[in-house]
């Protein structure tokens, strides 16, 4: 029995192991393609109304993006977080101290999660009549985010990472991942 559970842990390890590499490769590996638009995934708003590092790591990578010639509009997708504040609204202003123009930011306040910021960009990119996505977070979040996007219906799907590695916080933000991602592999998608 002794033999078997060492047998049983050794895979269970060299599995978690493997998820995690694949994980973190694919994030910090992928590239952004020329697009139609660009998706900032939401994070954290401090209560004093401003953007924590992780989210603003995230904007500025998008307005990397947007200055490079990468797309022509960004889609901040956030919600109303515990702090009070429209995650939405205050990326965009950020964005726009950054020297993006407010016209070319589409604010998606309804993006609770990242199956609703999927939903609400291929509503808005139906909108817009724009065919490709280039998805902006942080480089464990970007495999369940490009699943999820190309699951609700969006084919040219890219991503970029933000600039940002290796916080304390990643040792518990990639292992959930891993459960994230068999979710979003395994839930059906309401496709209509």
């Amino acid at each position: 029995m002794k033999k078997y559970l060492k047998y049983c842990l050794r895979w269970a390890i060299a599995l978690f192991v493997i998820h995690v590499m694949v994980i973190i490769l694919f994030g910090v590996m992928s590239k952004a393609e020329q697009s139609d638009l660009i998706v900032v995934l939401g994070s954290k708003v401090h209560e004093n109304g401003e953007p924590a590092k992780r989210l603003k790591y995230r904007l500025d990578k998008g307005a990397e993006l947007f200055q490079q010639g990468m797309a022509n509009a960004i889609i901040v997708s956030g919600g109303l977080g515990k702090e009070g504040h429209d995650e939405a609204a205050v990326m965009a202003a950020y964005l726009i101290q950054k020297g993006i123009p407010p016209t070319a930011i589409i604010q998606d306040n309804q993006g609770l999660t990242t199956y609703a910021s999927a939903q609400n960009c291929r509503d808005i990119m139906q909108a817009q009549q724009a065919k490709s996505i280039i998805i902006v977070s942080q480089y464990f979040h970007l495999l369940r985010s490009s699943i999820a996007f190309k699951r609700i219906g969006i084919a040219q799907v890219s991503v970029e990472s933000a600039d940002l590695f290796v916080e304390w916080r990643d040792c518990y933000s990639v292992p959930r991942e891993i459960l994230g991602l068999y979710y979003y592999l395994v839930r059906s998608y309401d496709l209509d």
